[in-house]
Formats: C-alpha cells, sequence, structure tokens
C-alpha cells in the first residue's frame, strides 16, 4: 500500500535463475537494497564489459551510476 508519492517500487517482487546462481542462494531472500539502474553495472561486468562510458569522461554527460551487485546475489554479503 502506498502512502505517498515517494513509494514507488520500494518492495518489489522479482527473481534470479539459471545455472549461474549458486546452489547455496537458490531459493535465498535478499533483503539488502538494490536499484535498477544496478543491473547495467552487473550485467556489464558479468559479461566482461567496462560498465563505464570512457568517450562521456570530461563531457557534460554525468558519468554512468551504478553499482556491482554480482557479490550479493551470489554470495548474500551486504548491498
Amino acid at each position: 500500500m502506498k502512502f505517498s508519492d515517494f513509494e514507488g517500487g520500494v518492495r518489489v517482487a522479482a527473481f534470479a535463475s539459471g545455472g549461474v546462481i549458486p546452489k547455496a542462494r537458490r531459493g535465498a531472500v535478499e533483503p539488502g537494497l538494490m536499484h535498477i539502474t544496478d543491473w547495467y553495472c552487473t550485467f556489464s561486468l558479468f559479461a566482461g564489459v567496462n560498465p563505464i562510458d570512457t568517450k562521456a569522461i570530461g563531457s557534460p554527460v554525468p558519468p554512468v551510476d551504478c553499482l556491482d551487485m554480482w557479490p550479493t546475489i551470489a554470495t548474500g554479503s551486504p548491498s
């Protein structure tokens, strides 16, 4: 139930599946915080791609703002 305009997507039902998820973490509930923008960094690094836009450095374009959440997903470390 929302009580203000600022309460959108605070707790969202989501899941990750596949053989890459460690067996110890399958079916686990992650109480940590993640943001949709963190998926860009997580997927980029998982694929071996640098998530930093090197062409935009020094330009008025803001830098990429995301965190790698794979350690949280894989091991349950704090987010």
